[in-house]
């Protein structure tokens, strides 16, 4: 037979553990800044959605003006740019009309070998002008790209 006998237990009892929440979560903001107001504290319980803290914008807010500004920029270059595109091919159009003109005048013998050299090196500048305001228009498309990515 076992014999029991009363004996006090400690209120306190002392135990090594590891205390984990249900739920855990990374917060990270979106857009990097200086905290401006913490709404919660260590330990809060929030719910989604919530507001956790308030970042100053200022610096965001005035690199969004200047990408802002940059667009604008960009934008008003745009019609220089087609205008240059469109004076290019109008050029091209006279040269390469010019240049058969004067092929048929050269088959004649109605005009110098040195005529028709002048009007092919003038056909030649011609399609170079139209491919450098075609690269022109691209860049400028390129920058109005970047400034709306940035804004």
């Amino acid at each position: 037979t076992l014999l029991l006998t009363p004996t006090e237990w400690p209120s306190i009892h002392e135990a090594t553990g590891t205390v984990q929440a249900r739920h855990t979560t990374v917060v990270a903001a979106r857009t990097m800044g200086y905290v401006r107001d913490v709404m919660v504290q260590a330990g809060d319980r929030v719910r989604a959605g919530q507001l956790l803290l308030r970042i100053d914008s200022r610096e965001t807010d005035l690199s969004l003006r200047r990408a802002q500004a940059m667009r604008d920029e960009i934008v008003s270059a745009l019609p220089e740019a087609d205008s240059a595109i469109h004076a290019a091919r109008s050029q091209l159009e006279l040269a390469q009309s010019t240049q058969r003109r004067l092929r048929e005048l050269l088959d004649k013998k109605s005009v110098t070998l040195q005529e028709f050299d002048e009007a092919n090196a003038r056909l030649k500048s011609a399609e170079s002008q139209l491919q450098m305001a075609l690269a022109r228009r691209k860049q400028v498309d390129s920058r109005l790209a970047q400034a709306e990515e940035s804004i």
